[in-house]
């Protein structure tokens, strides 16, 4: 459908000029309540003191409500009223204007200053007045009873503009401007002169009264910007263009944003729930929206979230609203994130202009600062993206549809939990990993068959006698065979079992009589046949084993005791051999241990008396003594040869000869040849010669010298045997003759000791054994009794017996055999032997039932049960299945559904049933509680998360993430407010004085005669967005301030849209690349109020024809094909009656609301205070008066019980607002210690007003008056004023949900007054709902209720939790809440009703739902512990694995909560928080010298080098490469320039014709990779041109695109330069200190090209710098 914008603007702009005759500002008309004529002072002395000279104007105190006389006025002060009614006046304009400054942004209260008398047309003598100058004024009053104090207001004093419009345009006449410096008493004559004509003159008087003109100023500006409206995507949007609307993504719908979103892209310095974060993501992403954020939902919190994005990321916003409120909250939490540096709130009567200069200097100062983030903020960042990530994946993980079965983990723990109380019962499943939900289906399908298969038969199923039976089906066949053959088995075992007793009997047996009995008699009898005589001790008492031990040790010890014997016979047959006269015992009769020691002794005795055996023993080394024998022998034995060698050669005389002098002379004397020569060695030789044996032959030098050696090595052996073998000596002195001992002698009487001392060691060992069987014996002769005979026992016979006694002994234990038989067996020989006949007739007896039995056993699966059974049961087993064949059909069933339950793979479990008997009942439970089981161990490796689960480590982590998500808020107002900063361009730099910053530091320089506000903001459009990044004003502010076209935002943001007429948020919305419209369209649309409160009527009548208010759209209904947002969780109300009213009846419970944990108590929630003898006057006074004295009366209770808690009372209408007033301030009057509580300066003061301006508002508590009751005849008329109209609803719904903590609705009438029959409308409907609501609370909906009275649980999980809860006795409540969102589960006080001790809350459905980490694992405790709630979490996962302990702990919170309700908790000390001043830290910003130089940042010129370029193989430089290479370093180079660098390369100073036609030819062979503009070269692939600092060239040799960019780089430092002053500052710049004519037309074809580049655009005379698209 076609829209017509245009057709739009025009009704837009009709509905903003109001050039009507009710306009006061054309048709001024004195009224009793809205305006106050000053009579005296005269208007031109008024004008000087109070104008000029700044003098404020006191009225007189007047106490209208007690005083009955009229005092005394001042003498230099008159008015047109009488005091009471001045009071009365004073009163109202001051409301009314602190209302419109609150409500609009705006001052309306000015003094009028002459006024002009003029009619329409010449012949009319109706004339009018309208007010000339308006002078706009502030009035104060300190406490209730000061007097009011009238004061010149900070906005500017002008000329009425209304009436300027409608002269000019009507009349053509234009009046003369008004400034600072204008003098009244000249004014006034020069518009008489230009009016007189008319018959028009200027009336001199002074008039006080409430004016608004400000929107002409929007009317004005949607003139101005007519195009940019008709084009601008949102406007079109909202004037029904759907195609102009701009969509979300779908990849931004239900965003998943801590997979998507790390820490360290996040900017948001207060708390954010996912509904906020995806309104958040929507302004990032640049979407205009609608925002919805219904009562308390955070929209403020959100919006300041916005806004510090956008100021993150270098964007500008607007924020507007017509509530002060809504822009002070918003502020105040930017101001706490330290962020109000950067914002500017232009609707505040604060601002003056002093404050905005202090505050525009205070940012200069900043400019001049260096923020640095600490490394530590970085890491925080990291570790709460790393927490965050482990809690996610445990959430993910828990409730993840883990395939093929396609149950999450945390049904799973819910089904376990459920079944924890039965008992575990141990079998497999096979591939439980791989089951699906059919395969489980089929399990619990087998399952529930075989269980009434059980159900079905007629006895237990383990009782029927066919139990176990194979049969498929009785055929008749099998029905004859029965018949047959069970009676005939019946009596065979009837038969036998007597004959078995007899044999037991006499046996002294007592065995159950079955066949397998039959069996192990015939086994027991055929080892019992083959009894020895052994002790009964054997069978009966201990252990065997370790007889047969003994026994081995036994024979050991016989074998070495016989072994030692023989080897000591052996040795005292050598003893003999040696010696025969040594005395020995006979060793056969060596048997004990006396004996064989008495032997020991003996010869130990011989060795002491015999000397040379002694001697040899007392030896300390009987090796040393060997050793030196052996020596002493060698030394003899080599004396002796040696000494024969000698005499073989030489007489004996030779041993006589001096050998030693001969030996020496020889090794001296002989050694030359002049030995012949000597007469001693002739004389020696002769002496040899002579003693030489063999005289035919003369002796030599060698044999003599040989001779001589031997003697010496004689001498030498025999001094060795004097003075070594000293044991030796000393052993064998007797028989020691040296080289003449006896060695054969020696040898034998050693020998003889060694002989005597091995048969010592030999009978030692006979001793030992002796003495050890002598001490085992009396234990030997227990164990063996008469079997035993010392050491000549027979130990192999007794290893037989205990062989026997074994197998018996098992035998006797297998069966439990009686102590009797065993004696008869092991000790009496004749009983043994009849074992063998009792053993043939057992085998006979089996043989004959063999046959019979056989065929019923394969009746069964296990014959083994029918042979086990005993005979008298058999008997009557086969009997009752001989008569009972129906049982077998019975059987068959079962037998059937049991198959099937094994071919599903149960068998193991369905043998455990029966082995256990399990009950029917519980076979289902044990086997899922198995199935689960086993199925969670399968998966839970797939899950990490979930299998290394640890409560204290979840919670660890938990804390931690929570401390760091709330320091992350810290981290991002440092990291904001550092960026913020360090982006603040340089202020310390050349100015020319006419642009922007010069200005303003003009401005900052004065002391008076500052410049308004207004025309400030008018010369520096481009400098105040980058001082104050974030202005916040009113929809009249924005037209008023921000009239250059220059301001321009990235985002526009609405709040409290709903009451934003759609015509005065256009000239926000086109100043705005994306708009936010924020509000509530459950709540108030504009209205007329203010209109109403201009003129001196009231606003509510009894008149329902008269409907004030739905005239008006508002920009958000307007707004409705634009793309929504809506925010949902409540956080305002800290009692959840307080929102649960507007959720189920407005928000159609929508909205997550937290559950209170009390129901009803003084002083919290809704109250409903009925005040029984109210009435509403309908004739004098009006409204209802009794009800107001309640009113005021509960304010003053308030402020005693409650000094902490702010309030704020909210009437319906203006008429009971009036009332209300009246009662306050008189209760003031009377009770002014109470005056403190009134302070207007106070963050939250109290306030009365009505319906029409509460919106944005909200208190601790709220009084809410109703007024409207039966008039004093007792009619009540069903007329609840703005009630009653269309949207009525709409308004009670904003009053309701204005309290934090308490509401206390006032009221004269009862919900059945209110007969709904009568009304059509829904607002009073609604209340009477209300008034229902406040008396009975949420028993009072229908639906909505605060837990509910049936159990309810949303997981089987939570049902475990709650019946072990229940089993313990504790009084529970489930589901608490009225809202989605509910408490799991409560604890309610055992004592006190409504009231709740402890919440529990399990990792179940509410948990995961949350969207974010900091929604599930902070965000939502920490508003319940605000509220008061004491939570507990159970984690499925730790239940699940240990349900003891985790239940003990629980038991253990909920038992310390009972502890401590009755004694407040104590007060938690809180630890210091990390703020944002930890994380960032400032520094001066230093100036290098290369900036003051260099301001802009240009670049250096790069030098030319060729010295790496390639070359030839002749070793020259390609002409092709050297341009290149210089046009890449100097780029854009003029032509000229490029042949001046290359001219010395071709051996040229200057650029001669040759050097160009060398490079015209490498030009033409480069072709396309150098691009040339005119005589300008660049490569054929730059990318951007950069400025070049020092610049010493012609301004013809630089381009015009390197002169535009450094145009672009001078213009980011001159904010708000004209083209004059950037193209000056750009040539100084490049060192060009005069504008000549070239330069200038060099300068005028960059700024040119920069235009039609669309780089810049001239606004309002400005350049200014265009954003990138």
């Amino acid at each position: 459908m076609a829209v017509n914008i245009e057709n739009k603007i025009e009704i837009w702009q009709n509905k903003l000029l109001d050039l009507g005759k009710r306009n006061k500002l054309l048709n001024y008309r004195e009224t009793k309540r809205s305006t106050l004529r000053i009579t005296t002072p005269k208007i031109y002395e008024f004008w000087d003191s109070f104008v000029k000279n700044e003098k404020p104007l006191e009225f007189p105190f007047y106490n209208d409500i007690e005083d009955e006389e009229e005092p005394t006025l001042f003498v230099d002060l008159e008015t047109n009223q009488s005091a009471k009614d001045m009071q009365k006046t004073l009163r109202n304009l001051r409301d009314k204007a602190k209302t419109a400054t609150e409500e609009q942004g705006i001052n309306v209260l000015y003094l009028s200053f002459g006024f002009l008398e003029w009619n329409e047309s010449k012949d009319s003598e109706q004339f009018f007045r309208s007010p000339l100058i308006l002078v706009p004024v502030t009035l104060t009053v300190e406490s209730i009873s000061s007097p009011y104090i009238l004061s010149l207001h900070e906005d500017e004093i002008l000329v009425n503009p209304t009436l300027q419009y409608k002269l000019e345009n009507d009349f053509g006449i234009t009046l003369p401007e008004f400034d600072d410096d204008s003098e009244l008493q000249e004014y006034v004559p020069k518009i008489n002169a230009l009016v007189s004509h008319n018959r028009w003159r200027v009336i001199e008087e002074t008039g006080l009264s409430l004016l608004s003109f400000l929107k002409i100023n929007m009317y004005n500006d949607l003139s101005k910007h007519r195009d940019s409206i008709i084009n601008n995507p949102v406007v079109r949007t909202i004037s029904g263009d759907a195609s102009a609307s701009n969509l979300i993504p779908d990849e931004i719908n239900d965003y998943d944003f801590d997979a998507k979103t790390r820490p360290i892209d996040i900017f948001q310095v207060v708390d954010a729930d996912s509904s906020q974060q995806d309104a958040i993501l929507c302004a990032k992403k640049g979407i205009s929206y609608v925002l919805q954020g219904p009562p308390g939902t955070g929209k403020s919190q959100t919006i300041t979230n916005i806004i510090s994005e956008c100021l993150a990321d270098g964007k500008k916003v607007l924020f507007v609203s017509e509530k002060m409120a809504a822009l002070d909250v918003v502020y105040r939490r930017l101001a706490a994130a330290g962020l109000n540096d950067f914002c500017l709130v232009l609707h505040s009567h604060k601002a003056n202009k002093k404050a905005v200069l202090e505050q525009l200097e205070t940012v200069l100062n900043l400019a001049k600062k260096k923020a640095e983030l600490s490394d530590d903020a970085y890491l925080k960042l990291d570790t709460l993206e790393r927490d965050r990530e482990k809690l996610n994946q445990y959430a993910k993980e828990l409730f993840e549809k883990v395939e093929p079965l396609g149950k999450s983990i945390y049904e799973v723990n819910g089904i376990l939990a459920n079944l924890n109380e039965y008992e575990d019962i141990i079998f497999p499943i096979i591939n439980i990993d791989k089951a699906d939900w059919n395969r489980y289906s089929r399990y619990i399908y087998v399952l529930n068959e075989f269980i009434n298969s059980i159900g079905k038969m007629s006895e237990d199923y383990a009782a029927n006698p066919w139990h176990g039976a194979n049969v498929l089906n009785v055929s008749n066949e099998l029905r004859h065979d029965i018949r047959a053959t069970l009676p005939k088995l019946s009596d065979k075992i009837k038969k036998y079992q007597v004959e078995i007793q007899k044999i037991q009997r006499d046996l002294s047996l007592s065995l159950p009589v079955t066949y397998t009995s039959i069996e192990k008699l015939v086994e027991l009898l055929s080892v019992a046949k083959e009894s020895p005589i052994i002790p009964i001790q054997w069978i009966l008492g201990g252990e065997i084993a370790p007889l047969f031990d003994e026994v081995a040790e036994c024979e050991n010890i016989k074998s070495d005791f016989l072994n030692a014997k023989s080897e000591l016979a052996t040795q005292y047959v050598a003893l003999h051999g040696l010696d025969k006269n040594i005395a020995l015992s006979a060793v056969d009769l060596l048997q004990s241990h006396t004996e064989i020691g008495q032997e020991i002794q003996s010869l130990n005795s011989l060795i002491q008396s015999t000397k040379f055996l002694s001697a040899i023993d007392s030896v300390d080394s009987y090796d040393k003594l060997i050793d030196e024998k052996l020596q002493a022998q060698e030394k003899v034995s080599f004396i002796n040869n040696t000494r024969d060698k000698l005499l073989c050669t030489f007489e004996k005389e030779i041993f006589d000869i001096d050998y030693p002098a001969m030996l020496g002379r020889y090794r001296t004397e002989y050694t030359s040849f002049f030995k012949y020569f000597k007469s001693n060695y002739r004389a020696d030789k002769k002496l040899m010669q002579s003693l030489y044996k063999d005289m035919s032959t003369k002796v030599n030098d060698e044999t003599i010298l040989s001779a001589i050696n031997s003697l010496k090595e004689i001498t030498e052996a025999k001094e060795w045997l004097q003075n070594n073998a000293a044991s030796f000596k000393e052993v064998f002195c007797n028989d020691f003759y040296e080289e003449n001992t006896d060695f054969q002698k020696i040898e034998q009487q050693i020998l003889l000791h060694k002989t005597v001392k091995e048969s010592i060691a030999t009978l030692g060992e006979l001793y030992d054994i002796a003495l050890k069987s002598n001490d085992m014996e009396a234990n030997l002769i227990a164990h063996y009794s008469f079997l035993y005979d010392g050491l000549d026992t027979s130990w192999e016979n007794i290893r037989k017996a205990l062989t026997w006694s074994v197998s018996f002994r098992k035998a006797v234990e297998e069966s439990n055999l009686s102590q009797a038989f065993v004696e008869k067996i092991c000790g009496n020989k004749e009983i043994a032997s009849r074992c063998e006949d009792y053993e043939q007739s057992l085998i006979q007896m089996i043989q004959d039932i063999d046959k019979e039995l056989k065929w019923f056993s394969k009746l069964f699966d296990s014959a083994n049960e029918l042979k086990t059974t005993e005979f008298y049961n058999l008997i009557e087993r086969i009997n009752q299945c001989n008569n009972g064949l129906f049982l077998l059909e019975e059987w068959i069933d079962f037998r059937n559904s049991r198959k099937n339950c094994r071919e599903e793979g149960l068998t193991e479990y369905i043998d455990k049933i029966e082995e256990e008997k399990i009950a029917p009942s519980y076979i289902l439970p044990i086997f899922q509680k198995r199935f689960f089981r086993l199925w969670l161990d399968a998966v839970l490796p797939n899950y990490p998360a979930i299998l290394n689960f640890r409560r204290i480590n979840q919670e660890n982590t938990i804390s931690e993430f929570a401390s760091l998500d709330k320091i992350q808020f810290e981290i991002a107002k440092a990291r904001i407010k550092g960026k913020l900063i360090n982006d603040l361009p340089s202020f310390d730099h050349f100015t020319s004085g006419v642009d922007e910053i010069s200005i303003l530091k003009r401005e900052l320089s004065k002391r008076r005669k500052i410049m308004p506000i207004r025309k400030l903001f008018q010369q520096i459009p481009n400098l105040l967005p980058t001082l104050k990044p974030c202005l916040m004003m009113s929809p009249l502010s924005v037209s008023l301030f921000l009239e250059a076209e220059t301001y321009q935002f990235d985002t526009v943001i609405f709040d409290e849209a709903s009451q934003v007429c759609t015509e005065n948020a256009i000239g926000a919305i086109v100043r705005g690349k994306h708009v936010i419209i924020a509000g509530d369209s459950k709540q108030l649309p504009p209205t007329n109020f203010f209109g109403a409160s201009l003129s001196d009527m009231d606003y509510d009548t009894d008149d329902d024809d008269e409907d004030d208010g739905y005239a008006y759209e508002s920009i958000l209904d307007e707004a409705n094909l634009l793309p929504e947002r809506t925010l949902l969780w409540h956080y305002r109300s800290r009692h959840e009656h307080l929102i649960a009213f507007s959720n189920a009846k407005i928000y159609k419970n929508n909205l997550i609301t937290f559950p209170s944990n009390v129901d009803k108590v003084p002083d919290n929630g809704v109250e409903y205070v009925y005040v029984r003898d109210g009435f509403y006057d309908r004739g004098g006074k009006k409204g209802n008066i009794i009800e107001a004295k309640r009113v005021a009366e509960i304010v003053f209770e308030h402020f005693k019980k409650h000094p902490n808690r702010s309030i704020g009372v909210i009437a319906f209408g203006e008429v009971q607002q009036q009332a209300i007033d009246t009662a306050i301030r008189k209760m003031r009057m009377e009770n002014q210690m109470f005056e403190s509580f009134f302070n207007e300066d106070k963050e939250e003061p109290f306030f009365v007003k009505n319906l029409e301006n509460v919106q944005g508002d909200e208190r601790d508590t709220i009084i809410f008056s109703i007024g409207y009751a039966k008039d004093v005849n007792g009619v009540f008329r069903m007329n609840f004023g703005p009630l009653n109209k269309s949207g009525g609803e709409r308004r009670l719904n904003v009053a309701i949900t204005r309290a934090k903590y308490n509401v206390k609705l006032v009221g004269s009438i009862l919900p059945t007054d209110i007969n709904i029959d009568k009304i059509t409308s829904d607002g009073p409907k609604l209340l009477r709902a209300y008034i229902d609501f406040a008396l009975n609370g949420v028993a009072s909906l229908s639906r909505e209720i605060t837990e509910s009275d049936i159990v309810e649980h949303d997981s089987p999980f939570e049902k475990a939790v709650y019946n072990f809860l229940d089993r313990k006795g504790y009084k529970l409540g489930t589901q608490v809440g009225c809202s989605g969102y509910r408490i799991d589960m409560a604890i309610k006080h055992p004592t006190l009703s409504g009231q709740y001790v402890l919440g529990i809350e399990c990792d179940g459905a509410a948990y995961h739902s949350a969207r974010t980490a900091r929604e599930r694992d902070r965000l939502r405790q920490d508003v319940l512990e605000q509220m008061g709630w004491k939570i507990y979490r159970i984690w499925s996962t730790d239940w699940i694995k240990d349900p003891v302990t985790e239940g003990e702990k629980l038991i253990e919170a909920v038992e310390e909560a009972l502890k401590n309700y009755a004694h407040p908790y104590e007060e938690v000390i809180k630890v210091e928080a990390p703020n944002a001043d930890d994380f960032v830290s400032f520094e001066k910003k230093t100036i290098s010298e290369e900036e003051r130089r260099n301001p802009y940042g240009f670049d250096n010129e790069k030098p030319v080098s060729f010295s790496d370029l390639p070359r030839n193989y002749s070793g020259y430089l390609s002409i092709e490469d050297c341009i290149v290479h210089v046009v890449k370093q100097r780029f854009p180079i003029h032509y000229d320039l490029l042949c001046k660098v290359l001219a010395p390369l071709l051996g040229n100073e200057k650029a001669t014709i040759k050097v160009k036609r060398e490079v015209d030819y490498g030009l033409s062979k480069l072709g396309k990779r150098i691009v040339r503009k005119g005589d300008f070269l660049f490569p054929n692939d730059y990318d951007k041109i950069t400025p070049r600092q020092n610049n010493t060239r012609k301004i013809d040799y630089v381009a015009k695109e390197e002169l535009a960019e450094a145009m672009l780089s001078v213009l980011n430092k001159c904010i708000g330069a004209t083209k004059e002053t950037l193209c000056a500052e750009t040539a100084r710049a490049y060192n060009y200190n005069r504008m000549t004519q070239n330069i200038s037309s060099a300068m005028d074809e960059a700024f040119e090209l920069l235009l039609q580049e669309n780089r810049i655009e001239i606004l309002e005379g400005k350049i200014v710098k265009k954003d990138k698209v």
